[in-house]
């Protein structure tokens, strides 16, 4: 037995999503976006039309009601009846379209269907004809019929796990020259707040004089050699999204504190780092995740051995590792959880 489902397209938006007006330019112009629009394999899509004429003129009435007709078609395009007493004012400024809608449904069964975006086409397809397109997505239509809401494209409760790469010293006693530290890490987000580890490591060459009063073993020729650089550092951070769009850019904002181990020595850190984040959403609950970070150390970060001897360089000065440089991370979001 078929199943008829109850739908009250409900436009809970102060702003939808609507064209510039196409009245000062030929609508042969917008032939191509109109027929992307309608022909949009992945999207659900309803045309209303409305004659200038029809309306004595009044491009507020005509819009209105193709407006209604839009919906109307998108509600039979979707294979639903619309079982709702539904009222709606439409605002044009000849630029934008604000739309609000209420509706009370008349059916325990009615599906409340949101994120509906209004596009308008002024004079078209000709002089004196006005054309609006009401189109939902198949991905947003099927997460509501089974009771999900809209895709929102936000980690609200996420993990996030990748790999790191930090520039760090490639000799510790000369200045200038860098090499990447990779690591890994994991988050936890909840909404915009993100709490964290990160694990780095990397082989370093050692300073002649540490390099004689410990033994880490001769690789560059004598008074030299090489240690493993290890750095655990754990954040707290926001993230600033401006756009819940599956493409988005973010800022992330982060206080840091870590540790950073040169065997035998070992400094505490703190930092603050900020970046720049963009983050692809391949369904609403999976995303790739790409950012640059620049840290900046709060202090010197003096490497020291149990007894608070500090490392020296070849003339005898303190080596210090602060938690400051660049890191890039390459990630996925796992959301929902």
């Amino acid at each position: 037995m078929t199943k008829h489902w109850f739908v009250a397209l409900a436009l809970a938006f102060p702003l939808c999503a609507a064209a510039p007006s196409l009245h000062a330019r030929d609508a042969s112009d917008y032939w191509d976006e109109f027929n992307h629009l309608k022909d949009d394999p992945d999207a659900y899509v309803g045309e209303g039309k409305a004659p200038l004429a029809e309306f004595h003129g009044d491009v507020d009435k005509a819009l209105e009601a193709a407006t209604l007709r839009a919906r109307a078609d998108l509600a039979d395009a979707i294979r639903v009846h619309i079982s709702s007493s539904t009222s709606e004012s439409l605002h044009s400024d000849g630029r934008a379209v604000a739309e609000d809608i209420s509706s009370s449904a008349s059916s325990s069964s009615d599906l409340n269907l949101e994120n509906v975006k209004i596009r308008e086409f002024r004079d078209f397809p000709a002089a004196g004809k006005e054309t609006v397109l009401a189109y939902v997505t198949k991905e947003d239509y099927r997460r509501q019929l089974a009771g999900k809401g809209v895709a929102v494209y936000a980690p609200q409760t996420a993990f996030r796990i990748g790999v790191d790469g930090m520039i760090v010293p490639a000799a510790l006693d000369k200045p200038g020259k860098f090499q990447f530290a990779w690591g890994a890490r994991i988050d936890r987000v909840q909404g915009p707040w993100v709490f964290g580890i990160n694990l780095y490591d990397a082989s370093l060459d050692v300073p002649v004089s540490s390099a004689d009063a410990y033994d880490f073993g001769s690789n560059d020729g004598p008074g030299s050699g090489s240690a493993e650089l290890m750095l655990a550092e754990g954040h707290i951070g926001y993230a600033w999204l401006p756009w819940r769009t599956r493409r988005q850019v973010y800022v992330p904002i982060n206080l840091e504190f870590g540790a950073t181990f040169v065997k035998p020595y070992m400094t505490y850190n703190e930092a603050v780092s900020t970046g720049l984040g963009y983050r692809f959403w391949f369904t609403d609950e999976v995303a790739f995740d790409y950012s640059v970070l620049w840290h900046q150390g709060l202090d010197p970060g003096t490497l020291k051995d149990g007894h608070g001897v500090a490392m020296l360089n070849a003339t005898g000065q303190d080596i210090n590792a602060p938690l400051t440089g660049f890191t890039e991370c390459l990630a996925i979001v796992f959301s929902g959880f």
